[in-house]
């Protein structure tokens, strides 16, 4: 997984997740790439063994779930944005006709919302890489088989909790650029009438 880090990292972050709408198919970045490393599993059991591969699913389930609710809040988003897109568009001849300092707060506003809309139909269409066990690497393991496959299984939950928090991110940056962009509209309104 490709990451980013280091200054300004949420805001490259989620300017690349705005720019992968308009490129489908790129491999969008994470904030930290899964754990790596060999879990030790010595001294466990079998049943033990199974304990934690019952458990892993559940969690994998988990954030499946987590992720389709994260993707259902954007589609919420991304229809406010519209609606956004829509009062601030009605009220552009009366804010240009006020002068330039409403004029440049409808601006930031505009820029705002369309930088939240990009981000809500990001978090809808990018491609998640959620993690998954691949029964072929799993059969061509050596004997046992088990402990390979929870091997397997927490590698799998590490890719998809850090696809899952890169999303919610995203998420929560989307609704706050199309909150900052409600507060101009309401803002200017009263001084366009």
């Amino acid at each position: 997984m490709k990451t980013i880090s280091g200054r300004l990292a949420e805001a490259r972050l989620y300017l690349f997740y705005v720019y992968a709408v308009l490129r489908p198919g790129i491999r969008v970045p994470t904030f930290t790439s899964p754990p790596d490393g060999e879990t030790t599993m010595v001294g466990l059991s079998v049943e033990d063994l199974k304990l934690v591969l019952e458990e892993g699913r559940r969690a994998l389930d988990q954030q499946e779930i987590n992720l389709e609710r994260i993707r259902s809040r954007a589609s919420t988003s991304l229809t406010l944005g519209l609606a956004e897109i829509a009062a601030l568009s009605a009220l552009a001849p009366r804010a240009f006709a006020k002068g330039p300092v409403i004029t440049i707060l409808w601006c930031v506003g505009a820029v705002a919302v369309i930088l939240g809309i990009g981000g809500a139909v990001a978090v809808l269409t990018a491609q998640a890489i959620m993690g998954s066990i691949n029964p072929r690497q799993v059969a061509a393991t050596s004997s046992p088989v088990l402990p390979h496959l929870v091997q397997e299984l927490l590698r799998s939950l590490g890719e998809s909790e850090v696809t899952v928090r890169t999303r919610l991110t995203v998420f929560r940056d989307a609704i706050l650029l199309e909150t900052v962009s409600a507060l101009l509209l309401g803002g200017i309104w009263p001084f366009t009438r």
